[in-house]
């Protein structure tokens, strides 16, 4: 109330915000992925000043770094922090150092910061890989066997399969099934298949030459394949000695030395020859490497229509036959006579064997040797008269016989060899009143049919060739 005052007070602010108002949260970074598989990594970006902090741009080293974040967080605040994920996805195996450069501001400022990445993909050193790199394809008996095998992609890119070639298979026994060029994904595999089909026994080594491409590189890799076929017991026919009609061949069926391992009680086989020249009549073990035999049977098959004949063979063992056993040893004599036939060399072919082992068992040639007559004094000139009688007939019936209302004759004929045939119907008098040339004449049993006369009578029917005739009586009664 007596006075008045002008007085100051001194008022002093301070800030605690940071001079620089961006901060990261890692200055380097390491991202390590494998099997091209990506790798991820975070880094902080926070803002110390009273600005709000936005981001402009991210400048990315290359293709194979990629950065994310959550735009509704932008623009930063005072005080927080934004997630920045940053994504290595590999195109390749190299070890790298790249920058990762980050543009920022504030209503008063720039920032331009770096972020070191060091990223690295562990994956093979060769791309493409076989499993496995060697195949073993293992059959008995010239049976077909296959396996497979896998190419694997361990690049980070798609690679090509452009072609696949077979080396070293001089007999054509491998096959490469429906190959064709096969794209394979990044880390992906292709499964394809190799058969064997053997000719022979024994074992040999191919190789698979495989020719791919990805975008970086050319590849040409093999694979090494072996093939074994195993045969043991394997038979086939020793050299047969000719002979004269009337003396015995002992024909020697034997078995190859192996190295394979085999045993065996029972063994079964069949021989196919001209039987009208060699005729079995027995079986010989003597000096062979069947031992102690407990049975053994043959049965003859007479040449036929169908078949040249020959013997199917059954021998049962008390000791069974080894691959240790005495190889050079027939396995048993075969004993057949000789005789003169108008086929004077015949094959003699070993076309099924079977054992206690392998009761289905298929060989994979069918082995065979000839045999030849040969001639004594007369021989010649008896072969001579068989071979120029090369056509016998007989005429076996004609009906019906007598006829009364049929208009047709059923004439029934058997043939052997070859040559023309004909017909004819005669009257009483030697008249021809019907004729057909060309009958059918391959050996066997023939029936055909003919006109029937229409008049009563007494007639000849006459089966002829140039070898002889052959005729039946026959009544017609109207």
């Amino acid at each position: 109330i007596t006075g008045a005052f002008d007085t100051v007070i001194s008022i002093t602010g301070i800030n605690n915000a940071l001079p620089q108002s961006l901060t990261v949260s890692q200055d380097s970074i390491m991202l390590a992925a494998s099997a091209c598989v990506a790798a991820e990594g975070t880094v902080l970006l926070s803002n110390q000043g009273c600005s709000p902090l936005y981001i402009d741009s991210v400048a990315l080293p290359e293709n194979e770094i990629s950065v994310s974040y959550d735009t509704t967080l932008l623009p930063i605040g005072n005080n927080d922090s934004l997630a920045v994920h940053i994504l290595f996805s590999p195109s390749d195996g190299t070890m790298k150092s790249l920058p990762l450069k980050f543009f920022l501001h504030t209503l008063s400022r720039s920032f331009d910061t770096t972020i070191r990445l060091s990223v690295s993909n562990d994956i093979p050193v060769r791309p493409l890989a076989l499993t496995p790199d060697t195949l073993i394809l293992q059959t008995k008996y010239c049976q077909p066997v296959n396996a497979s095998f896998s190419i694997s992609n361990g690049c980070c890119q798609i690679m090509t399969i452009d072609s696949e070639e077979i080396l070293g298979d001089d007999r054509h026994e491998f096959i490469l099934n429906d190959f064709a060029p096969q794209l394979i994904e990044p880390q992906n595999t292709y499964t394809h298949v190799i058969e064997f089909v053997p000719g022979m026994s024994g074992s040999r080594t191919i190789t698979v030459r495989l020719f791919a491409h990805t975008p970086t590189q050319t590849i040409d890799t093999i694979l090494t394949v072996t093939g074994r076929n195993i045969t043991a017991p394997e038979p086939f026919i020793a050299t047969l000695s000719n002979h004269y009609a009337g003396e015995t061949l002992r024909l020697p069926v034997m078995l190859y030395p192996t190295t394979d391992s085999f045993s065996i009680r029972s063994y079964a086989f069949h021989l196919q020859f001209n039987t009208d020249l060699l005729t079995t009549y027995g079986l010989d073990f003597t000096g062979t490497c069947s031992e102690n035999v407990i049975a053994s049977s043959f049965a003859v098959e007479p040449k036929s229509i169908e078949s040249l004949g020959g013997v199917s063979i059954r021998v049962t063992l008390a000791k069974p036959i080894a691959d240790t056993s005495n190889l050079a040893l027939p396995l048993v004599y075969v004993l057949d006579s000789v005789k003169i036939a108008r086929d004077t060399l015949t094959q003699v072919a070993l076309d099924t064997f079977a054992t206690d082992l392998e009761p289905t068992l298929q060989l994979c040639s069918i082995p065979s040797q000839p045999f030849q007559l040969l001639f004594a004094c007369g021989d010649d000139l008896i072969w001579q008269l068989m071979h120029n009688d090369s056509l016998k007939f007989d005429l076996i019936s004609v009906a019906p016989n007598p006829t009364i209302t049929e208009q047709l004759w059923q004439v029934i004929y058997d043939v052997q060899g070859e040559g023309l045939l004909s017909l004819e119907v005669l009257n009483l008098y030697g008249e021809i009143i019907y004729r057909q040339d060309f009958l059918p004449n391959t050996s066997g049993r023939h029936t055909i049919t003919i006109p029937a006369q229409a008049a009563s009578g007494t007639y000849l029917i006459a089966l002829e060739s140039s070898f002889g005739q052959r005729m039946k009586k026959i009544s017609v009664q109207r």
